[in-house]
């Protein structure tokens, strides 16, 4: 009973979390290590619901686009993504059309003309079978079966979450099959490092160093072309830290057809599936500095263009570019740009991807 009116550091309550869908309980999970740190998430859509880190005076905020129940987490979910893992595949599959094993597939469109983030049934629509493995890990486990969202093959997924000793956040992620398939997910978190207030700061005054030389363009349906453009002389230079808000505002083809930055990052790498830094996050404000260090080729920088004024955690309200997300991946639409790495999962093969977003501070 104690467990149940209990709050978390965010202020999240256990009960607000409990519930059954088609015979599966759902929960709240509060992740800590020994210095304060505190992530809460529920197994539903294996959404982040808030992550508290401390500024450079001590004070501990939420830095991340959450919910303060379950009904209001999935419905973030299920219309911005916001805070859950994606899956199978993430990003963009033109048509919703491809081909494993000589076999052709069509998912279900969900962004005519596309299908965004494996559709409506994706990752981030299930409900997880949950063990907590410590105070400051848990374990998510789901099957996704033959044919489910689309997908051929029965997947066996596994997705960890930990707190690490050094501040950090760590995502590892393991998938087999049985048939052939696709499997590329990653985590579509929202951060403001100065913290999830009412009203809230805008992203653009943040600064960002991204280890990148290349980034992928996309035509103005967001499908991406299959060039891998030199970061070099446009806005998309980041290899130096820079203001987000500096030249999100160009007269670029590029920004436009975005609304602003969501673009995948092609992240230096010098072995596959080596982990390595890829981005610095920091507020001047805050003085929060956030490091994302990753095992995959590509990350996504999204600013939040498209979010208009949801109720989140606490009665925030999420505004255009009150957040952003940096989302490691593999390359979007492999199956129509055939020349960019395979996300082919084959039977008797394991896909594992490593994901960490560290939290600092600066004087």
């Amino acid at each position: 009973m104690m467990e149940m009116t209990k709050k978390t550091l965010s202020g999240l309550r256990y009960e607000d979390f409990r519930s059954e869908c088609e015979g599966c309980p759902t929960g709240l999970y509060v992740l800590r290590n020994e210095s304060g740190m505190e992530v809460c998430l529920t197994n539903l859509g294996g959404i982040v619901l808030s992550v508290m880190v401390p500024d450079r005076d001590g004070n501990m905020d939420n830095v991340v686009l959450g919910a303060d129940s379950l009904e209001k987490a999935g419905t973030l979910a299920r219309d911005w993504y916001i805070g859950a893992l994606i899956g199978p595949v993430a990003g963009r599959i033109l048509d919703g059309k491809f081909r494993v094993d000589g076999k052709d597939f069509a998912l279900p469109l969900n962004s005519v003309p596309n299908t965004l983030h494996s559709g409506d049934a994706g990752l981030h629509t299930v409900i997880w079978d949950a063990e907590q493995t410590a105070d400051n890990s848990v374990c998510l486990r789901y099957r996704y079966k033959d044919g489910e969202a689309g997908f051929p093959g029965n997947m066996d997924i596994s997705v960890t979450f930990t707190v690490t000793e050094d501040n950090a956040l760590r995502i590892d992620y393991h998938a087999t099959t049985d048939s052939p398939t696709l499997f590329c997910p990653t985590h579509h978190g929202y951060f403001n490092l100065d913290g999830i207030k009412k009203p809230m700061s805008s992203i653009e005054n943040h600064q960002i160093e991204i280890d990148s030389d290349f980034y992928l363009p996309t035509d103005i349906n967001t499908n991406h072309t299959g060039e891998i453009l030199k970061v070099e002389g446009t806005p998309f230079d980041f290899r130096e830290m820079r203001t987000i808000g500096e030249r999100i505002g160009d007269n670029h083809i590029q920004l436009q057809y975005g609304k602003g930055y969501d673009h995948v990052f092609v992240l230096r790498k010098h072995e596959p599936k080596e982990l390595t830094h890829a981005a610095r996050l920091r507020s001047r404000h805050s003085g929060r500095v956030m490091d994302v260090f990753t095992t995959e080729i590509g990350m996504v920088m999204y600013t939040g263009n498209y979010l208009d004024g949801v109720e989140g955690i606490d009665d925030a309200v999420y505004t255009r570019r009150c957040a952003l997300c940096l989302e490691t991946q593999c390359f979007p639409d492999t199956p129509n740009n055939l020349h960019f790495p395979s996300v082919e999962l084959l039977p008797g093969n394991e896909y594992s991807q490593t994901c960490i977003y560290k939290f600092s501070t600066e004087p």
